[in-house]
C-alpha cells in the first residue's frame, strides 16, 4: 500500500499561549508508516483443537512461543524544525487558534478575534482572508478548487474560482426563513487574486423547531457530469 500523500502536516501547541507551530513532515524521509502489504497468513489443518490438547502440551507450545517472541523496540524521531509559527490575536481572557487542512499543502486557520490567515506550507505564502459576516463557535470548512458560485467568482482567465465553505457544526434554529443565513458562508477567489466573503441559502432543517441544534456528523463533496460540485452533509437525526 502506498502513500496518499508526501507531506504531513502536523500542528503541535507553542509554548507561548495561543500560539502554535506548524510542522510539515516529508514522509518519504520520516517512515511514519507501514506502507507494506501484509502477507496472507497460511492456513493451517489442525486436526486437534487448542481445547482438546492436554494441559502439558498446551503450555509447552505457550512457552515456546513466548521464548520465540522477539522484543520490539521503537526509534525516536526527531521532528523537523516548525515551518511556521502562528499566534492568536489577545482578545480578552481566550487565545486559541484552530487549523483546518484543505488541499495539497494548504491550510485555513482561525484565532479566536475571528480572524482567517491561509497559509500555503510548500510556497510558505500566508495569505489574509476578509472577516466573516458573523462570528462562529465550532466550525469546519470544505475546500473547492475551481467552483464558482456566482459570475464575480472567476480568476483573471475567465476560470471558475476556487472557494472555501464554512458552516457551523451545530447550527442554530432559526424562526424566521431568509434566503441567506449567517451560519453558512464562503470564502470566494475573485479577479484581481483577492478573496471575498458571500453568505450561503441555509438547510431547511434549521426552520424546523423539532431539531434543536443538531450535528452535522458526516459531509461530501460530489462532482456531476456538467462539472459542478454540490455538498451533501449528513445531520444526526434529519438525514442528508
Amino acid at each position: 500500500m502506498g502513500l496518499s500523500r508526501r507531506f504531513l502536516n502536523l500542528i503541535v501547541d507553542n509554548r507561548f499561549p495561543g500560539a502554535v507551530s506548524l510542522l510539515s513532515i516529508d514522509l518519504r524521509r520520516h517512515k511514519l508508516f507501514n506502507t507494506t502489504t501484509p502477507a496472507d497468513l497460511p492456513l493451517i489443518n489442525r486436526s486437534v483443537s487448542e481445547s482438546e490438547r492436554p494441559p502439558c502440551v498446551a503450555n509447552a507450545n505457550n512457552h515456546q512461543k513466548k521464548r520465540k517472541k522477539k522484543t520490539v523496540k521503537m526509534r525516536m524521531l526527531h521532528l523537523p524544525a516548525p515551518t511556521i509559527d502562528l499566534e492568536a490575536s489577545s482578545r480578552g481572557y481566550s487565545w486559541n487558534i484552530k487549523c483546518s487542512p484543505l488541499t495539497d499543502r494548504k491550510l485555513l486557520c482561525t484565532d479566536n478575534y475571528g480572524r482567517h490567515v491561509l497559509f500555503n506550507s510548500e510556497a510558505r505564502q500566508v495569505e489574509d482572508l476578509p472577516f466573516l459576516n458573523e462570528p462562529k463557535n465550532s466550525t469546519f470548512s470544505i475546500f473547492i478548487p475551481g467552483a464558482a458560485t456566482d459570475t464575480n467568482g472567476c480568476d483573471d482567465n475567465g476560470g471558475g474560482g476556487s472557494s472555501i465553505y464554512i458552516m457551523e457544526r451545530c447550527p442554530s434554529h432559526e424562526q424566521e426563513q431568509r434566503l441567506l443565513s449567517g451560519q453558512f458562508e464562503a470564502f470566494v477567489h475573485g479577479r484581481h487574486n483577492t478573496w471575498y466573503n458571500q453568505l450561503l441559502p441555509s438547510p431547511p432543517f434549521i426552520y424546523d423547531p423539532k431539531y434543536k441544534r443538531p450535528k452535522i456528523s458526516s459531509y461530501a463533496v460530489l462532482v456531476d457530469d456538467c462539472g459542478r460540485s454540490h455538498i451533501c452533509i449528513s445531520v444526526d437525526h434529519v438525514g442528508t
